[in-house]
Formats: structure tokens, C-alpha cells, sequence
């Protein structure tokens, strides 16, 4: 800017250049030169041009500094700097506080350090990349200082002028936990309604524990589930029917219920207080101690076993598996709830059938035996009146015989005469007889 005014005649001065100073907001000041000689055409004037551009941009430069500083100090995001190499230089005290860290205990553990195993190629793919000037967006699993896992949201960026990388994360693992807590709501439900259609559908109770545990499995998203009926005599459950395992580990279980050992685990619980038992990690559950390490083996992490209860009496079990710790929430195990309830409901109807056809067949032999009884009354009538009728036919006969027979007879007419006393008595004899089944 060149310009003339009346005190800077009477100064001597010929030319007067003004630069002025740009913050990040507007204007910061204005840097003015004078001189006895005229600026038009001095390549000077050029020079302190350019210095304007730098001047400007140090202080920008310097007022992002500050304000950037109380973003690293105040911001509730995690936030770190690393070098190209992807060593860590800095961490704001929002990670320090979320990870219960120190700083110089960051800088001997390192990134890779406090990254989940699993998600370790990713961190160095990710770094890779943003050495390379590109900007990325992913999920993270970080340990903290107390050796728990959280998933952080990381934003990062490659500053070219500083040669660092800034990376901004934030804790999303509750966000997380409550979306998949809100997935297997949905599942459950679904798998609350699919049970009560496939229930109407089973003709007796094995084919009912096999449609619902395939539910469970295939609706729910349980790695397995078994239903176990208890022996009133023994106090021992068995499973009678299982789905979703490959692995073997329902071979040759059996539940003790009543054993100190055997019968303190999530089955014997659920049974004793006729209550859920859930074990969140059977990692560490006492409970699953005789059988933590088939079903470490079988892949399974958490496990809920409900009692099974028919009018007021246990009669089984039914526990679900899942190969993620913490499966179970609250809302989830009054799903599960409702669900068992309604397989109690169908066993309480199988029960009322059954019940109904022994009533039925009862009622049946009750009736074929008075009918026979009736049959057989009414032939002992028939058989008493012609045994009396014959009776009153053969007394006479023997009356006549016994007559005849006080008269002297010879020959064939007293042979005729004793075969008609024998007739007669024979006939007697059978009538006796009849009369004796009559009584």
C-alpha cells in the first residue's frame, strides 16, 4: 500500500509502505515502512510483499498453536501424536485418564502394546497408510491399564508440514455393548415368537425340545442349547436332547444335583432355587469347574441354564451357550424367561393329554368289563331258568320210573325202564350243575 500525506512530506519522507497483519480472525496490526525515496518500481517493495504472507502466517500459525493447545487439554477425545515411524510423541490427558496410563508408561509400552492382539495388523496397516498421506476412519480395541478391553472410534491424519500423525478417538464401547445388546433383544424376541408357532406343530415332548432348541440355536444365536430332565429317584440329570453342538461336550454328562460339587455349577443352581442361573464368563466361574475345560474346549464363554417346572414340580433343565463373555443382560434373561414358560406351557398340555387318554382308556375298560358282566349276569338268568324248566321236566320222568319200577319187571322192558332212570338222573346232574353256575 503506497501512500502520501502532509506529515510525512514535513518528516522527509517520500514513500510510506503499510502491510498489514492477518490473524485467524481479522486484521492483527499493520507493519509500516517510510523511506526518503520513492517505492514505485523498487523490487524491495516485492521482498517485503512476500515477508507479509510469512509474517501472516506465523502469527495464524501461532494462534492455532493456542488454540489447538486448549482443544489438546479440554477435549473429552482421546488424542495422540506420533512421528512417521509411528512412535508415540504425545497423548492428551483425556487418554491418559481413559486408559489409566502414564505418559511415560505409553512410551515404553508403545501403540502395539496396548492394542488388542487380534486387531494388531489393522493398527499397522493404518499407520502404513497414513504414512503414506492418506486419512483414516476405524474401530480399535485398546487394553487399559486394569488389562480391560475397550473399542475406540480413531480419526487420524498425517500433518505433512510437521512430519507427525495425529490420531482422535473415542470410547464407543458402550455404544457398542448396547447395540449388541439391542441385537439380541431382537433375536430373542423372535426367537420368543418362532418357539410358540413350532410348539402348536409337536406331536409329543421329545419333537417339542427339538424345535425349540433349534430356535434357540438357529433364531437366537446361541452356540447350544440342551434341555435335561431330572429323575426324581436318582436326583440326576441327563440330557435328552441337545442342538447346535459338534464338539461332544454333552457326552456323557450328568448333572448330580444334589452333589457339593458336581451340583454347584449353572444346572444344579438353577434347579435347587427354581431361579436362572447365569455364569457371564465360565472362565472364571467356580461353578463350571468339573466342566470349564470341555467347554473352553467347545468354544463356549457364557452359559445360562433355566429350571423346567410342570405343575409346581422341576422336572428338567434347559441352559443356553454363547461364545461371547457378558452374553446375557438383564432384559435378555426375561426373554428367555417368557421362553421357557411357554415350553413349560406346552409340557403342562402334553402332560393334560396324556392324563386325558389314560382317563379315556380307563373309562373304556370300565365299560367293557360291566358290559361283561351284564352279558354274563343275563346268561346266568337264562341258564337258572332253563335248569329250573328242565328240572320240572325230568321230576316227573324219575317220579314215573321209580313207580314203575316197584311193579316185577323182566327182561328188555326192565332194560328199557334203567336206561330211562339213568337219562333221568344224568339230566338231574347237569341241572345241578347249571344251577350251581347260576349262584
Amino acid at each position: 500500500m503506497l501512500f502520501r500525506s502532509a506529515r510525512a512530506v514535513e518528516a522527509g519522507l517520500l514513500s510510506v509502505l503499510g502491510i498489514p497483519i492477518r490473524g485467524l480472525h481479522g486484521p492483527l496490526g499493520m507493519l509500516i515502512f517510510g523511506s526518503r525515496r520513492s517505492f514505485v518500481g523498487d523490487p524491495w517493495v516485492e521482498a517485503v510483499t512476500r515477508m507479509q504472507e510469512r509474517l501472516t502466517f506465523a502469527f495464524q500459525r501461532r494462534a492455532n498453536q493456542i488454540e489447538y493447545g486448549q482443544l489438546w487439554k479440554l477435549s473429552p477425545d482421546l488424542m495422540a501424536i506420533f512421528d512417521r515411524r509411528g512412535l508415540l510423541l504425545d497423548a492428551n490427558p483425556a487418554a491418559i485418564q481413559a486408559l489409566g496410563w502414564s505418559l511415560e508408561e505409553l512410551f515404553s509400552i508403545g501403540i502395539g502394546g496396548i492394542v488388542h492382539p487380534d486387531d494388531r495388523p489393522l493398527a499397522a496397516a493404518t499407520m502404513e497408510q497414513l504414512i503414506d498421506g492418506g486419512a483414516v476412519n476405524l474401530l480399535l480395541r485398546v487394553r487399559r491399564s486394569d488389562h480391560a478391553y475397550r473399542t475406540v472410534s480413531i480419526r487420524g491424519v498425517a500433518m505433512t508440514a510437521e512430519a507427525t500423525i495425529i490420531l482422535v478417538a473415542r470410547d464407543v464401547t458402550d455404544e457398542k455393548l448396547l447395540q449388541r445388546e439391542h441385537s439380541r433383544l431382537f433375536r430373542a424376541y423372535d426367537m420368543l415368537r418362532r418357539s410358540a408357532e413350532v410348539a402348536r406343530s409337536a406331536k409329543d415332548p421329545h419333537a417339542l425340545f427339538l424345535a425349540v432348541l433349534r430356535v434357540a440355536v438357529e433364531v437366537g444365536g446361541y452356540r447350544m442349547a440342551w434341555i435335561g430332565t431330572l429323575d426324581p429317584e436318582t436326583r440326576i440329570i441327563r440330557p435328552v436332547a441337545q442342538v447346535g453342538d459338534t464338539t461332544g461336550y454333552l457326552e456323557g454328562i450328568a448333572v448330580p444335583i444334589d452333589d457339593m460339587n458336581l451340583g454347584s455349577g449353572p444346572v444344579g443352581r438353577a434347579v435347587h432355587t427354581r431361579r436362572p442361573a447365569i455364569s457371564r464368563n465360565i472362565h472364571v466361574d467356580t461353578g463350571m469347574a468339573p466342566w470349564r475345560a470341555r467347554a473352553i474346549a467347545a468354544g463356549f464363554c457364557s452359559v445360562a441354564a433355566f429350571p423346567i417346572v410342570v405343575d409346581d414340580v422341576v422336572v428338567g433343565n434347559i441352559s443356553f451357550f454363547s461364545s461371547e463373555f457378558e452374553w446375557f443382560g438383564e432384559d435378555e434373561e426375561l426373554v428367555l424367561g417368557d421362553f421357557v414358560r411357554d415350553l413349560e406351557i406346552s409340557l403342562e398340555l402334553f402332560k393334560r393329554e396324556e392324563e386325558r387318554t389314560r382317563a379315556e382308556a380307563a373309562v373304556r375298560e370300565m365299560e367293557s368289563r360291566r358290559l361283561r358282566a351284564q352279558r354274563l349276569e343275563s346268561i346266568g338268568t337264562l341258564a337258572g331258568g332253563i335248569a329250573h324248566d328242565l328240572n320240572n321236566t325230568l321230576a316227573p320222568i324219575m317220579l314215573a320210573a321209580e313207580m314203575i319200577r316197584a311193579h316185577p319187571a323182566s327182561g328188555a322192558f326192565a332194560e328199557y325202564l334203567h336206561a330211562i332212570e339213568v337219562s333221568a338222573e344224568r339230566g338231574s346232574a347237569l341241572v345241578k350243575q347249571v344251577l350251581g353256575f347260576e349262584i
